[in-house]
This record gives structure tokens, sequence and C-alpha cells, in this order.
């Protein structure tokens, strides 16, 4: 005879505090995706006031942080890292820095300001892009749900 398990039931309490805690022990640390959305401000700021050298050295690093962050939490055993998600601040640094400008072309305005304060918030955006989409990665193999990823 097979027994349900009740909603409220003690069994159920503790299978989502062990998956919590599986969760939060696949974690990789935050600094590494602080890392990569710093160098992600630096690409969009750079486009803001068309300092192109501030754009390829912002490409370059964000580059680097990636391959690393990619083999290191394949060293760990996360061979399922979304690699899609690192392009996501060229859609940030596409459109608006541009409208920025348009918008802003008769006004006096310090550009250098206005490119830190954009970088700023791309910065800001990507790492809480890269945050949550660690934690639905991590999420979905602790649960076992791999048929939305390609398995190597």
């Amino acid at each position: 005879m097979v027994e349900h398990m009740e909603t409220n039931s003690p069994d159920r309490e503790s299978a989502a505090h062990l998956l919590e805690l599986a969760v939060h022990a696949a974690a990789l640390p935050w600094w590494p995706f602080a890392l990569e959305g710093a160098c992600a401000g630096v690409v969009c700021g750079g486009i803001i006031v068309n300092a192109w050298v501030v754009v390829i050295i912002g490409i370059a690093m964000m580059t680097i942080v990636a391959v690393l962050l990619h083999r290191w939490g394949t060293s760990r055993g996360q061979h399922l890292v979304s690699p899609w998600i690192h392009a996501i601040p060229f859609p940030l640094a596409g459109p608006f820095p541009f409208l920025l400008r348009a918008l802003l072309d008769d006004v006096s305005v310090d550009w250098f300001w206005v490119a830190v304060g954009y970088g700023m918030i791309a910065s800001v955006v990507y790492f809480v892009v890269l945050l949550l989409d660690e934690r639905w990665r991590n999420r979905r193999l602790a649960e076992g749900r791999f048929e939305e990823y390609d398995i190597w």
C-alpha cells in the first residue's frame, strides 16, 4: 500500500531544507560574479564616452573572467554552466548609451560622470542576473531536472 505524503508533514519540510542546503553548497562565491559585473560596467561606461580602448579592455577582462568562471565551475563538477548569460552586457551596452546621448545631447552634461553612473548601474544589474542564473541552475541540478541542459 502506498502512503501519500501530507503537504505539511515534517518529511516535506526536511526535504525542502535539504534542497536549500544542496543549492547553497553548490553555489560559487559571489566575488567572481562581482568581478565580471565590474568588467561589464567598464564596457558600458566606455561606450557612453566613446572610449573604445576602454571598451576593448573591458571586453577582454570580461572574457577572461567568464572563462575562469566556467573553468572553476567545471572543476567543481558543474559541467552545466549557462554560457549564454555572459552575453547579457551587450544588450545593456547596445541601445541605451546611444539613447542617452540623443536625449542629453542639448544639455550641458559631464559625460564622464554619466558614464560612471551608467557603468555602475549596468554592473549591478549584471551581477544580480549572474547570481539569479546561478541560483536557478543550482536549484534545477539539486532537484534532478537536467532536461533543460546540454549534457556533454
